[in-house]
């Protein structure tokens, strides 16, 4: 963690402009340790995981690399599980309700102009027009969404799993972390979502 330098989480920026703030620590000899501070990252679960594998890329090159949870989210909280160490401040929150999907439907909007959606669509399950077409979710679309929800929980789970290895974690207290959703820094600490609970300038001094 070097002062006054560049935060990466300091403002608005792409994954491709992240990718490459990491590709320069990697290349910079004078950085030994990075603290990644997190809190209301909005990015989708793949962007999240691809920013979780490129921090634990920086092991490899010598780098230790510490999270630190703010007002974190699953996306805060996936992407921090590529760092070696997970602290949380007193005052924080992890929010990690899961996944969830949601669709919006247009038709009855559309009826109130006149308008109406004109697709052929072939086979139950090519439900792309839907949302234009019909006011409620078909049976088709409903087990559409199920699946796909159901396969990215498996997934984060058995990632936060493999991710905490040190902590033992099994997919049942996994499960059960997630149920409950909203963790203190004391519930996280007592599930293994986190190391440790300390304050910024404490974990700043510590990596120093």
């Amino acid at each position: 963690d070097r002062q006054n330098q560049g935060h990466l989480f300091a403002k608005k920026q792409s994954y491709s402009r992240f990718l490459r703030s990491l590709r320069r620590i990697e290349r910079d000899k004078y950085v030994k340790a990075v603290i990644f501070r997190f809190g209301g990252l909005a990015v989708s679960m793949s962007t999240a995981v691809g920013m979780s594998r490129a921090i634990a890329n920086l092991k490899k090159k010598g780098k230790r690399t510490y999270a630190l949870l703010e007002t974190a989210t699953t996306s805060d909280y996936v992407v921090a599980l590529g760092c070696q160490h997970i602290s949380m401040i007193p005052a924080g929150m992890l929010y990690l309700p899961g996944v969830r999907a949601s669709a919006l439907y247009f038709k009855k909007f559309l009826d109130t102009f006149g308008l109406a959606g004109d697709f052929v669509a072939v086979g139950d399950f090519k439900t792309a027009p839907e949302p234009f077409m019909r006011e409620t979710m078909s049976v088709y679309r409903r087990k559409q969404l199920n699946r796909l929800v159901t396969d990215l929980y498996l997934f984060l789970v058995d990632y936060i799993v493999k991710n905490r290895p040190s902590k033992k974690l099994t997919i049942a207290k996994v499960k059960a972390a997630i149920d409950r959703a909203l963790h203190s820094p004391q519930s996280a600490l007592t599930a293994g979502l986190i190391d440790a609970m300390v304050h910024r300038k404490t974990l700043r001094s510590r990596v120093r």
